[in-house]
């Protein structure tokens, strides 16, 4: 007689549908959408804040930027390496996330203090500490998205699912656009006359009460 296929003949039970966990992915995109606007809004006002606020000529300010880069070619495999290893009651990704953005944030507070320390003539240990802050607030808010992006590798890999897996990245991808197109509109249409930190910025402007607003993305 003809023989059987194995795969034909094998009890094939169907596959119970996965529940994908929309919940746990909506709080990982919040924080995608939240360090992305503060990430944009800090592109798009920190150089009017070097230039116009602080005094830095201009061809300086582009060496801003490079300090990111070259702190994070070191410090994003090593965090990778890390967060293969590490565990903690809270998991191996949430210590991380919090410890980014409590940097960032109290990066953004000193680059505060140091302009309200510095008046309207900063001196050179005022510069460097506010471009220091700048480095540790850029640094943190890139850094962040390795520990996000293997938060919802972690929340999908129990379910077993490509599909859900997939969806995860999706909504942390788009939550992060979301998060830049949100940023880039409040560029348009700075809230400088309906919210008011006089008490926390010495000389209000568009730029610092965005740069302040920015806060709430780590």
């Amino acid at each position: 007689g003809l023989l059987e296929d194995p795969l034909l003949s094998a009890d094939a039970s169907p596959r119970e549908p996965v529940t994908v966990p929309w919940r746990k992915f909506a709080c990982v995109g919040a924080m995608g959408f939240a360090q992305e606007f503060g990430w944009s809004v800090q592109e798009a006002v920190i150089i009017p804040h070097f230039t116009q606020r602080l005094g830095i000529p201009e061809q300086w300010v582009s060496f801003v930027w490079i300090f990111n880069p070259c702190f994070g070619v070191f410090l994003q495999p090593y965090l990778g390496v890390t967060l293969d290893r590490f565990s903690s009651p809270y998991g191996r990704c949430r210590p991380f996330l919090a410890l980014f953005a409590g940097l960032a944030t109290a990066a953004t507070a000193v680059m505060f203090a140091g302009e309200g320390l510095g008046g309207p003539f900063p001196g050179l240990a005022t510069v460097l500490l506010v471009v220091a802050a700048f480095a540790v607030r850029d640094g943190s808010l890139d850094i962040m998205n390795i520990p996000a992006r293997v938060l919802v590798g972690d929340i999908a890999e129990p379910l077993d699912d490509d599909d859900v897996y997939q969806t995860g990245h999706a909504v942390f991808s788009g939550t992060c656009s979301l998060g830049r197109l949100t940023a880039f509109l409040a560029g348009l249409f700075p809230p400088q006359g309906v919210l008011s930190f006089a008490w926390l910025v010495p000389h209000p402007s568009p730029y610092s009460t965005l740069m302040l607003l920015s806060v709430a993305g780590p």
